[in-house]
């Protein structure tokens, strides 16, 4: 049985825009999408840098701008992330491969007279305007041209949208609307379209749009099963008397394209390989998930043809075989048992490391109020809209009805996500756009048809929707908001490890295993590489087990409250770096970490502001960042000084921990240490101290003792060489020994320190 032409697709009529001013105003929204996205170009382009604003983006720009110079090539192993193992990157090419073939396009048309990384900040605001652009294709498919204007409307201005394109950022997320709104237009217009034919090309294109997406980002799967959910739903809850054969069909081309498309995009990703199920990155999990629903769809066509006059059993057999493939799936592959577990788990994932990032908040912990900013004022309206949608899939047309009984599932799962997690509001914003421009539409047709004057009451609409976001539209103005304050309050200090530190290797190799790594909390590790040159140990890669070695290796380092533990955790992992900042706000997820218990380092009285309890004090961050790496007395029991970590430079930035406020950034640097030995009287204490100057002006005195043993000897190890290093801190002067039988000076060379080398100082019979 065929269905009318329109079917699947909602029609405006009176309200419809002619073409040539649909254009005009469609490129008006987009300019407006263009300038939220580009408000923040006075806080990324500063006296003459190009600023980039977060973590991911500084390693989607590295990898960019390294597959720019190798193109086509884009590593999936880096040996500069999560030293001294490497690591393989979770994240698909396509993101990264994009950039890199617009940066060779500019390059080569501009002859290059444009900054690489002019065109890297300004790809993600693109996006956004392309992304604008999608959605009003898909508010068009709900609403007619005045819907999809107004759905692209609400786009351009949604702060959930806008923040993940704004200039500065270089980030997949960006792009994800895109790929959550092209496979529901696709599929709405695949259900719609007259031709089989016509079905069967639109059927073919959404399986290769979900495929393609694949390569962008894996979480691009959630768009591709809600098709399958979607398609299945109208199979069993058909409109106007459709033949659900046509829409099994349209399943069955759909999947089986996806699943083809998509497998060799996967076996270009190292994860593949090993045979990984992994969900978050290309694996054998997506070929596994499309021709499990290709194989539903056949197997459902096949019911439909055996039993004609049983309309159920399509459906019953679309339900049945997902379980029973995955218990299949399950029962062979290892690995596919734990990831079916992650997935299910994933909104809800309570692990600290998921827990540390914001973007994986639930939306709710910010309140309402941080709701309608992310998501406008109109999110009051959200249960309004939600029962307009059930009822339209009972009330009007066969084909509003169709329409609304496969947006329904989509709504209300992409919902849950953004719900359940703030970065999945990627997904569910195109819908909402769409759905809010349908709605307004109408509404306007229903009070025209009442009260006629249909200019008045277009105008009225436009007033009332332009009033509805105005709070949401002022958010954006011109901002100078700097990259995150991790990134500028340590920035001199990556500067002169890339400029002044020893260098691991070539950065710009990563398939070359560098020769040393630098320990850093994990929200600085893509800057240890972008902007230190230096290999890191701790990254934010830390959803595979890999990298999250890194970032426990690290959260036991700083929490360490003996610091020979912690200078052989260096040692094994060959760490010659270190990098200290403030990790009070932190420390009770660094504690959970490792499975220390928080209350070790923070007292929460009863109704009072938790506080440090002295073991903080005593951990290895707080030995380095507040101590200086000094001698220093802490609950009447003197510790000694870190003899082999010594203070290389500091930051201009001021930070902050309770009771102590100094330099927000401090490089350590591991080393073997001088082994200054030499000859006093038998049981003498023989104290040695060093002036220092750091580059900041500040002056410390590095002190330590030893006691001579029953023949006289006695061994200090010391970090810093007062001659033959030119570091930021530098020595004033040379070592003074002294003890009761005598006093010398003692001169220690760079190689001494690096290699521990003896150095020979005899007190008996010199100067008291």
């Amino acid at each position: 049985m065929t269905v009318p032409a329109e079917a699947g697709r909602t029609r405006a009529p009176g309200l419809a825009p002619g073409r040539l001013l649909t254009r005009v105003l469609l490129a008006c929204v987009l300019l407006l999408a263009a300038a939220t996205r580009l408000a923040n170009i006075p806080g990324v382009f500063v006296g003459g840098e190009v600023l980039i604003n977060d973590e991911d983006s500084a390693y989607h720009w590295h990898r960019a701008s390294l597959a720019a110079t190798r193109y086509p090539k884009v590593h999936s192993f880096d040996a500069y992330t999560n030293y001294p193992t490497g690591a393989r990157m979770m994240w698909p090419i396509g993101f990264d491969l994009a950039l890199a073939t617009l940066v060779r396009a500019v390059g080569l048309v501009t002859a290059g007279h444009v900054r690489p990384e002019v065109v890297g900040v300004l790809f993600d605001p693109l996006l956004g305007v392309l992304a604008v652009f999608a959605v009003y294709f898909l508010g068009r498919e709900m609403g007619g041209r005045a819907g999809g204007l107004a759905a692209a409307a609400v786009a351009a201005v949604l702060p959930i949208l806008t923040g993940y394109s704004l200039v500065g950022r270089i980030d997949h997320h960006a792009a994800e609307p895109i790929l959550a709104a092209v496979p529901l237009t696709l599929l709405l217009r695949a259900l719609g379209a007259e031709s089989q034919r016509a079905r069967d090309r639109l059927a073919a294109a959404l399986g290769l749009v979900m495929a393609v997406s694949m390569s962008v980002w894996a979480g691009s799967i959630a768009p591709g099963l809600l098709v399958a959910v979607c398609l299945a739903v109208v199979v069993w809850w058909p409109s106007g008397g459709v033949d659900p054969d046509r829409f099994v069909r349209i399943g069955q081309r759909t999947f089986g394209i996806a699943a083809l498309a998509v497998t060799p995009i996967v076996l270009i990703h190292p994860w593949t390989a090993d045979g990984s199920f992994a969900y978050f990155a290309p694996t054998w999990l997506q070929p596994f998930a499309y021709a499990t629903a290709w194989l539903s769809f056949a197997a459902a066509g096949l019911a439909a043809r055996r039993w004609p006059e049983r309309r159920w059993v399509p459906g019953a057999t679309l339900v049945a075989v997902p379980p029973a493939a995955l218990a299949v799936g399950v029962a062979l592959f290892a690995d596919l048992r734990q990831t079916a577990g992650a997935v299910l788990g994933y909104l809800g994932r309570g692990d600290v490391q998921i827990s540390q990032v914001f973007e994986s908040y639930p939306l709710l912990s910010f309140g309402w109020g941080g709701v309608m900013q992310q998501y406008g004022v109109i999110a009051c309206g959200f249960p309004l809209l939600l029962a307009a949608l059930v009822a339209r899939c009972w009330i009007g047309p066969a084909a509003g009805k169709l329409t609304a009984r496969v947006v329904l599932p989509w709504f209300a799962v992409t919902a849950a996500m953004a719900i359940g997690q703030i970065r999945l509001g990627s997904q569910f914003t195109p819908v909402w756009c769409a759905l809010w421009g349908a709605a307004w539409v109408y509404a306007a047709r229903g009070v025209e048809t009442r009260v006629g004057h249909p200019g008045t009451v277009r105008l009225g609409a436009i007033l009332v929707g332009v009033a509805l976001m105005a709070p949401t539209l002022r958010l954006h103005r011109v901002l100078h908001l700097p990259p995150q304050p991790d990134l500028v309050f340590t920035h001199d200090a990556l500067v002169w490890l890339r400029n002044d530190g020893a260098s691991p290797g070539d950065v710009r190799q990563p398939e070359v295993r560098p020769r040393f790594g630098t320990m850093s909390r994990w929200q600085l590790g893509n800057w240890v590489i972008t902007e230190a040159h230096q290999a890191n140990i701790a990254n934010p890669f830390a959803q595979a087990e890999v990298h999250l070695l890194g970032v426990r290796e690290a959260a036991a380092f700083y929490l360490d409250l003996n610091s020979d533990s912690a200078v052989r955790r260096l040692d094994r992992l060959g760490a010659r770096y270190v990098l200290v900042t403030p990790l009070w706000v932190d420390v009770e997820d660094l504690a959970r970490h490792v499975g220390i218990a928080a209350h070790r380092f923070v007292d929460v009285p009863a109704r009072a502001t938790p506080r440090p309890t002295p073991a903080f004090y005593r951990t290895a961050n707080s030995r380095m960042l507040v101590f200086d790496g000094l001698e220093v007395d802490l609950e009447g029991r003197q510790l000694p000084p870190l003899r082999r970590l010594r203070l290389d430079f500091e930051s201009v930035a001021v930070g902050e921990e309770p009771g102590w406020r100094g330099s927000f950034c401090k490089v350590f640097e591991r080393v073997a240490g001088a082994r200054v030995m030499g000859n006093a009287s038998a049981g003498e204490r023989v104290d040695v101290t060093l002036y220092l100057v750091t580059n900041r002006g500040r002056t410390v005195i590095y002190r330590d003792h030893a006691v001579a043993d029953e023949s006289g000897r006695f061994e200090i190890r010391v970090p810093y060489a007062t001659e033959g290093h030119a570091s930021a801190v530098r020595a004033l002067g040379q070592y003074q020994l002294a003890a009761p039988s005598g006093r010398v000076t003692v001169a220690v060379a760079e190689a001494d320190v690096q290699e521990g080398r003896v150095v020979r100082a005899d007190l008996r019979g010199s100067q008291p």
